[in-house]
């Protein structure tokens, strides 16, 4: 998945643009395809760290209620 926000001022946008696609790809597609495209990483290494947290904590809360693991390899973005 690769997302268009390039601001944290663009944060509400980026939120609405993670719901439709969560909507239209259900929520089990949707974190599978956002732990495999590194989205995460990509936006934190790109300055958006709000945008970056906010699908963090969709993938976490997605992983608990599909008994996935948590994805330890975000665990320094978890820790800022």
């Amino acid at each position: 998945l690769m997302y268009n926000a390039t601001t944290n001022n663009d944060y509400d946008s980026f939120k609405q643009k993670i719901s439709d696609k969560i909507s239209d790809k259900g929520e089990l597609n949707f974190l599978i395809s956002s732990i495999k495209s590194n989205t995460v990483v990509s936006l934190y290494n790109n300055g958006l760290k709000n945008e970056s947290k906010y699908l963090l904590t969709l993938i976490d809360d997605f992983c608990e209620k599909y008994k996935f693991p948590v994805c330890k390899e975000y665990d320094y973005i978890r820790n800022e």
